[in-house]
């Protein structure tokens, strides 16, 4: 048998399950769990026009995993805060942080002794 995707990572699994608009906003909304975004920046930040991204917020609303909050005439998305949302964030985030395939990158590499490391290693910097 063949193995068409041994090349890809085991999370994108669910990108191949599920529309990937659908999993691009869900990962600009759990990007950041205590923001507030507004419709257009969320379709900015994911590269999902206007009207799929405010399709997919009204359906992630339904399904009890994200937010919707009114201020004066306009509405901003956050990620809900429940049982849920915790289930889909492990399923969706990536566990392997980019520091540490930067180093296990270098470690396949040969005449490479050592690596040496400065700052320390976060989700939202390069160090």
């Amino acid at each position: 048998m063949v193995d068409y995707f041994r090349d890809e990572k085991p999370e994108d699994v669910l990108e191949q399950l599920i529309d990937s608009k659908v999993v691009s906003v869900i990962k600009v909304l759990f990007s950041d769990k205590e923001k507030q975004f507004y419709l257009k920046e969320t379709s900015e930040e994911a590269i999902v026009p206007m009207a799929t991204t405010y399709r997919i917020l009204q359906r992630l609303k339904d399904l009890s995993l994200v937010d919707e909050i009114k201020i004066g005439k306009f509405k901003v998305y956050s990620a809900a805060n429940n049982d849920r949302v915790m289930f889909l964030d492990t399923l969706i985030k990536s566990e392997k942080k980019a520091l540490k395939m930067f180093v296990d990158q270098v470690k396949e590499l040969s005449g490479a002794s050592s690596v040496i490391l400065q700052g320390k290693d976060s989700d939202s910097k390069a160090n």
